[in-house]
């Protein structure tokens, strides 16, 4: 917490499937981050080079440059200290340890904006976030989705 602010850090959160409107609406919501002049930092993981390297890309083609990280831990080294909100886009590939990274982020007073797919452990461990910060879950534009915990596990007859 920024106590000379009075400003507490928290997460966004923003799931969904596949061609949902994920990093279109992460991009949205960091542009107006820009546009209020606050310090943005902005990540995606090294492995999506889908348009371009150094860029988060929608599939409108929307864009908005960004840093390569290959874990979740860089992105705690690389995120400067006036910083105020933190993007990142594509956080399932940055495994389970980006929780971890979301939470202290957020402990230090940023604003932490993250998008991912809609998997279980993202969920489930970004949902633990909620004591400390405020999630957000955006609803998928594809209704006819079904969360894979609703799934019954695969049982073996016989």
């Amino acid at each position: 917490m920024d106590i000379v602010k009075g400003n507490m850090g928290w997460i966004e959160v923003v799931v969904g499937p596949m061609f949902s409107g994920k990093s279109e609406e992460l991009i949205r919501r960091l542009r107006r981050a820009e546009i209020a002049r606050q310090r943005v930092q902005i990540f995606k993981p090294a492995i999506d080079e889908r348009y371009s390297a150094d860029e988060i890309v929608s599939h409108s083609g929307l864009g908005i440059p960004s840093e390569c990280v290959s874990k979740a831990s860089e992105v705690m080294e690389k995120v400067l200290p006036r910083t105020e909100v933190v993007g990142i886009d594509e956080a399932q590939f940055l495994g389970e340890e980006i929780a971890d990274v979301c939470t202290k982020l957020a402990n230090l007073g940023k604003r932490v904006i993250v998008a991912g797919l809609d998997t279980i452990i993202l969920a489930a461990r970004l949902s633990r976030c909620r004591s400390s910060s405020l999630s957000r879950k955006k609803l998928p534009n594809c209704w006819r989705f079904a969360c894979a915990a609703e799934i019954p596990p695969f049982t073996r007859s016989g």
